[in-house]
């Protein structure tokens, strides 16, 4: 017999019944004995009577739910004329408004699972979790399941962004350290990794003897049984919910559908609770970064007092990763924070964790726990989470947070939820960046043309006076703004007379493909067949003749002055063959840092050292990033990307050389390091890093850069540093400086 054969009615806060359905009489009906195999029934006299056989007991169960608890149950004895007392158990669900329940009768005998009670539990937390979709709120999901299943544990997996892994978040019930054995599960690793790659249900009868069950510590405390169902979302698996038994051999089948059912309004509650976090912060991002005419660190403090409160945090901090002309990391903190940045960031490249796997990391526990480069840190907090921001796929900076006090929750518990929030700050942290970059710009070059959104460097004084004409095409009078200023190192940009053209401005979006295609292959002209191959790998010449000719009057179309009436400046063409003309009004920053590399060789050559750091720097000024750099896959480019890399890490490498001639040992290290975010296994520059640092005083970096060289050459090739780079090492140990 289940509980809503038995009974079931509503009970308000004043503890009045306010709704019943007991038997068929609307009275509470109970088995008496069995006859011919069907129940009899004999009907407790009255409501009144009901009432006072009821809702004393109830009482009890309801003063449970009184303490934020959404499940609750008591035990109801009924008094039969004949036969001994029949002893009920009481099971009582919240209702989502508030101040009462629906109570559930049953036998206390038989099973607590019910299809009835399952559908009322289904419908309670659909109320509860509609009503108010937050991490506080979906942090009883775990404890109402495992009341209602009757397992001794209960947990919640969140999935990291892109799919990385399920993080554990929530844990209710017994040995909740034993279940924090692990807290990360690599995607198909564990039973929350297989619902993640898979997709289903994944579950065990027999846990000691299941090897895909890694939590060893569990199987020691005696648990048997656990089930695990995935949580989906608009974008496939968002989280998993599990329960664990330490009975043996019982029916799972109830326990799945509970889950299966309860999956639903979690799910939708989990993803509306991860869209208005993410949602709240972005509005607080957009604030912080709309006005340019701040400096980097008061863009930073707006998100993290942004960030602080929604984290729960006592303390937070954001650090700008070094990028460009920024050679340093730039910290901003609040709340109790410890004070400078971590040792494990201070290595370039950078040894963190976090920014190496590119998810987010937790340091608690002992010490000999945490990840080697962290080891060394001093600690004042009880959890820390450092947390990678992306710009599209690139990292520009990292979210600290620092918990004091986390009471008996799982070190994990807001990892995954500030995680899916912090992917809506990745652009305004690259803004932070930008700005740095243009203040850094006018303090430094006053004499370049102006660099800010739509303009490129394109000239240096002093240059040599031979070579001040090869730059003229590029300079513009004071007050001219160039018809058309290209970014094609970095994220690809375009602006014509002064305004930015964004891809949602162009009809087709081949057109700016063949753009971009045009400007990579530096104003060589393509013929119409290679340019159809490059646009259409797979398409047929003859049938996408036609299409190439659109594309080309879209293009013109966009950039051409109105009043070209056919002569074409920018997109010309020639019989068959189609290039961009340099010879235009216009700035392009691939040709800058060209024409100043090659004024600061000719100028090195020569031993016109100042000059040639002059040219060098405004080079590396221009180099914002890879060439369209937001074209990772596309093969038109691959071979002239790796040239501009290659020829950006030449000009640094001979930067470095010049500054640490003159004695500027600092500024020298400064451009190696960023050589060495370029290509981290170039040994070359490790050991002129380590010997920089070294004459610089600052010894233990120096040695903490032969570490990182060492960690960079296993992980990546699986070779060991050369010999010239381990002398180099013992040195800098048995010397104090060279």
């Amino acid at each position: 017999m289940n509980s809503l054969a038995l009974g079931r009615f509503v009970i308000d806060a004043s503890h009045s019944i306010i709704e019943w359905e007991l038997g068929a009489a609307a009275l509470l009906a109970v088995p008496t004995e069995q006859a011919l195999g069907r129940p009899c029934y004999e009907v407790v006299q009255g409501y009144n009577e009901f009432g006072r056989r009821i809702c004393g007991p109830t009482c009890r169960g309801l003063r449970a739910l009184a303490t934020g608890r959404l499940l609750g149950h008591s035990y109801v004895a009924i008094h039969r004329p004949v036969g001994p007392h029949l002893r009920l158990r009481c099971d009582l669900v919240t209702l989502p408004a508030g101040g009462g329940a629906v109570a559930l009768l049953g036998q206390a005998s038989g099973s607590s699972a019910s299809i009835g009670r399952d559908l009322d539990i289904t419908s309670l937390l659909s109320g509860v979790l509609a009503s108010a979709p937050s991490p506080e709120n979906l942090s009883h999901v775990p404890e109402v399941l495992r009341e209602a299943a009757g397992a001794e544990a209960g947990e919640m997996f969140l999935a990291e962004p892109r799919g990385q892994g399920m993080v554990l978040t929530y844990h209710q019930g017994v040995f909740r350290h034993a279940f924090s054995q692990i807290t990360h599960f690599e995607p198909g690793e564990g039973f929350p990794g297989l619902a993640l790659t898979q997709g289903r249900p994944v579950f065990s009868d027999h846990l000691p003897d299941d090897p895909r069950f890694l939590r060893t510590r569990v199987k020691e405390a005696g648990f048997q049984q656990y089930v695990c169902v995935p949580l989906r979302g608009s974008s496939g698996v968002i989280g998993s919910i599990g329960l664990a038994f330490r009975r043996p051999n019982s029916d799972l089948s109830p326990t799945l559908r509970l889950l299966s059912w309860a999956s639903s309004p979690v799910s939708l509650a989990l993803e509306a609770g991860l869209l208005r976090m993410q949602g709240s912060l972005l509005i607080g991002a957009q604030q912080a970064s709309d006005d340019r005419e701040e400096n980097a660190q008061s863009i930073l403090g707006r998100l993290v007092a942004t960030l602080l409160p929604l984290s729960g945090a006592q303390g937070a901090a954001i650090i700008l990763l070094p990028q460009g002309r920024m050679a340093t990391l730039q910290r901003v903190a609040a709340g109790i924070s410890p004070k400078g940045a971590c040792e494990a960031l201070s290595d370039v490249p950078s040894t963190c964790p976090a920014l190496l796997k590119g998810c987010g990391t937790v340091l608690s526990g002992p010490r000999a726990d945490w990840p080697g480069p962290c080891q060394g840190n001093p600690r004042s907090w009880s959890v820390c989470y450092c947390i990678p921001v992306f710009d599209k796929s690139r990292a520009v900076g990292l979210c600290q947070f620092y918990y004091h006090i986390i009471g008996t929750s799982v070190p994990t518990r807001s990892l995954p939820w500030l995680q899916a929030a912090i992917e809506a700050v990745g652009h305004s942290i690259q803004v932070a960046h930008d700005v740095y970059e243009d203040n850094q710009r006018a303090q430094t070059y006053g004499a370049l043309m102006p660099a800010g959104p739509g303009g490129s460097s394109a000239a240096l004084e002093p240059l040599l006076p031979r070579e001040r004409d090869a730059l003229s095409p590029l300079r513009e009078p004071a007050d001219t703004e160039p018809f058309l200023v290209v970014r094609c190192l970095g994220t690809f940009e375009l602006r014509k007379q002064g305004r930015l053209v964004t891809p949602a401005m162009i009809a087709r979006k081949k057109a700016l493909t063949l753009l971009k295609v045009l400007l990579a292959k530096e104003g060589r002209p393509l013929s119409r067949e290679t340019l159809i191959d490059l646009l259409w790998p797979e398409g047929d010449p003859e049938t996408k003749t036609g299409q190439l000719h659109v594309l080309v009057h879209e293009l013109r179309r966009l950039l051409e002055p109105p009043e070209a009436n056919r002569r074409w400046q920018f997109i010309v063409g020639e019989v068959d063959r189609y290039f961009f003309s340099y010879k235009s009004p216009c700035v392009v920053d691939v040709r800058d840092f060209k024409l100043l590399t090659e004024v600061g060789r000719k100028a090195e050559a020569q031993g016109e050292r100042d000059e040639a750091i002059g040219a060098y720097e405004a080079a590396i000024e221009v180099y914002r990033g890879d060439l369209m750099e937001d074209e990772p896959f596309a093969e038109w480019c691959l071979e002239e990307r790796e040239q501009y890399r290659e020829t950006c890490i030449v000009v640094l490498r001979r930067l470095s050389s010049l500054h640490c001639t003159r004695g500027d040992w600092g500024r020298g290290a400064e451009l190696l390091r960023r050589a060495l975010r370029m290509d981290p296994v170039r040994e070359e520059l490790h050991r002129a890093l380590m010997h920089a640092l070294w004459t610089d005083g600052r010894r233990d970096e120096a040695l903490r850069q032969y570490q990182a060289c060492k960690e960079w050459l296993g992980r990546e090739l699986g070779v060991a540093p050369l010999p010239e780079t381990e002398k180099l090492a013992e040195r800098i140990r048995s010397l104090p400086a060279p």
